[in-house]
């Protein structure tokens, strides 16, 4: 993420706004202004024991994912751990997921930022705002 000024950008801004609660949102958003980029979601397991559905970006074989920078953010040792990421849900663990937030992920973009929360929302607009009169 070091490596790329728009997504370290992005990152400052959602801890400056406090809504690293929404990480789907946060992933989405950072594809939406990433050119290029690929939005993926699936499942990371960490430590081999702990397993949750998740989103992250991709971009030219590099991976961006917010929501695990922010999660090392807020506690250091998270940043140590052992991550694995799977298309399907991996068998021998219990998987941790929201259905409503996967569906609403998986359903049209436009439905998903309407079920956005309005704080979200609002930050979205000046950051796709700011985005393009810098591009």
């Amino acid at each position: 993420m070091e490596n790329d000024p728009i997504a370290k950008q992005l990152f400052l801004r959602l801890k400056l706004y406090k809504l690293e609660q929404y990480p789907a949102e946060c992933s989405v958003l950072l594809h939406e202004i990433m050119s290029d980029s690929e939005l993926k979601s699936g499942y990371i397991v960490i430590n081999k024991k702990d397993c949750c559905w998740h989103t992250w970006v991709e971009k030219g074989g590099q991976v961006f994912d917010l929501g695990l920078e922010i999660a090392a953010s807020k506690d250091p040792e998270f940043g140590s751990c052992e991550i694995e990421r799977f298309e399907t849900p991996p068998e021998g663990v219990e998987v941790s997921e929201d259905p409503e937030l996967v569906k609403r992920f998986s359903g049209s973009r436009r439905e998903f930022w309407k079920s956005s929360p309005k704080k979200f929302q609002d930050f979205r607009s000046k950051t796709l705002s700011k985005h393009r009169s810098s591009s």
